[in-house]
């Protein structure tokens, strides 16, 4: 039985680490405002941007922090 070798070069998780890192330093000294505003325009740049769920789903849950937030 053959081993396959591993690809070399940066791995799935060390891409999804990189890429929390960068949307973390962006976003760290932002109000709760801009991070909406972020993640409005981070979602007009989706691979599919005629998708309906997509623009239900930010607003919802934006709707969701922003009642907790004015709650607490």
């Amino acid at each position: 039985m053959k081993t396959k070798e591993q690809k070399t070069g940066i791995s799935a998780m060390e891409q999804l680490r990189e890429i929390r890192d960068n949307i973390s330093n962006e976003t760290q000294n932002m109000t709760l405002e801009q991070l909406h505003k972020y993640i409005e325009e981070q979602m007009k740049e989706t691979l599919h941007p005629k998708a309906s769920w997509s623009k239900h789903i930010v607003h919802s849950e934006m709707n969701n922090d922003a009642s907790a937030f004015r709650q607490a």
